[in-house]
């Protein structure tokens, strides 16, 4: 299949060599204490927000243990390297250097590969979602939009993380226009809000269930993992919105240390790929709305979800594959040579030497 196919091999060897690391870190720092529960919840007990996941796993013979959720977590970065490498391949860099420069930067930047693989949640099926809509063909990206809802059932931030990078990637990408495609985007927001409000009215489990439903999902846990190693979150199924959005604003916008150090790492994304863009005399004024919508949708998860870095981290890889459009829609200037020599080359290399105290090769930790 020529899909499989990649025009520059190397790129994914490139990667793989980080990849290889992350898998060696993943059996060191794996925890079942909260990762697990994601893959256990269903919809056995009726309706209930996350629960895709889990339903789908009750029709899979596979136990649910640390090393399926390694395992597939590995497979998961290893295709989103895939799809990493043909973007590049589409964008087609004369110049291979910007190839490993990016491929390089994803890894290394502790911003970009965090979530992906230390935390184990679902944020990476949204990126690679992401990442297919801008290496498919404009029919077969419609299609990916038209069932972009069902993200929701997974996860129902997604709303705020995944949906908008979308609509810009396609909207960059012209798979869907305002004049010509109104009705259908219409259609896919209504279906967006209605998921919503399912989620938030049906969503959870009621408090006098929980404990039946917990000793439920206890009993799909492999025997290799007592079931106190695992620890449930409770208003995750049963639903406490108004307390979980006080616990987000109180632990996000408490911990003043995070702030600094995600924008920092969020502003050097921005100037290194910012640079790339000038090396190929990208006008990005041209695209400064399709930028900032995502990370302004992104931004609502600190209200949402007490996870500081992680949110900064989810805006960092959607501005990274929104850039990725940006080059690929202006492939007749990333295929011009370049002088290898000027000296926003050397500065690329400089924001990568000055990754490198702030992470284990990607992992930046709170």
């Amino acid at each position: 299949m020529t899909f499989l196919k990649l025009k520059r091999p190397e790129n994914f060897l490139l990667g793989f060599v980080f990849i290889l690391f992350y898998m060696y870190r993943l059996h060191e720092h794996f925890s079942s204490i909260y990762m697990i529960q994601y893959y256990l919840y269903d919809y056995s007990y009726g309706f209930i927000k996350r629960g895709l996941i889990g339903t789908i796993m009750n029709y899979v013979p596979i136990k649910i243990n640390e090393r399926f959720v390694i395992t597939f977590n590995k497979l998961l970065l290893i295709s989103l390297l895939f799809i990493l490498c043909k973007i590049l391949d589409k964008i087609n860099f004369k110049d291979k250097i910007i190839d490993y420069l990016i491929i390089s930067c994803f890894f290394l930047c502790p911003a970009l590969a965090k979530n992906l693989w230390f935390d184990l949640k679902f944020d990476i099926l949204g990126i690679i979602y992401c990442g297919l809509l801008i290496i498919t063909s404009i029919k077969f990206g419609k299609i990916l939009l038209l069932f972009s809802p069902v993200l929701l059932f997974i996860h129902e931030g997604f709303l705020f993380m995944c949906i908008p990078s979308l609509i810009s990637i396609a909207m960059l990408r012209q798979i869907i226009t305002l004049k010509k495609d109104w009705i259908f985007i219409t259609l896919l927001l209504i279906t967006y809000l209605a998921i919503i409000i399912l989620i938030k009215n049906y969503g959870s489990i009621y408090i006098s269930d929980y404990d039946d439903y917990l000793f439920y999902i206890k009993g799909k846990i492999d025997s290799s993992i007592r079931n106190d190693d695992i620890i449930f979150e409770k208003n995750l199924i049963t639903g406490n919105q108004i307390q979980d959005i006080r616990k987000s604003i109180s632990y996000n916008f408490s911990h003043t240390i995070f702030w600094p150090l995600g924008i920092g790492i969020l502003f050097s994304i921005y100037i290194f790929l910012n640079n790339i863009s000038q090396l190929y005399e990208i006008n990005l004024s041209k695209y400064f709305y399709n930028i900032l919508f995502p990370i302004i949708f992104n931004f609502l998860m600190f209200f949402l979800g007490w996870d500081t870095l992680r949110w900064f981290s989810n805006m960092s890889l959607y501005m990274f594959l929104i850039f990725m459009t940006i080059f690929l829609v202006n492939e007749h200037k990333t295929s011009a040579k370049i002088d290898l020599l000027n000296n926003k080359i050397y500065f690329l290399f400089f924001l990568l030497i000055a990754y490198l105290p702030f992470n284990y090769l990607g992992v930046m930790n709170p």
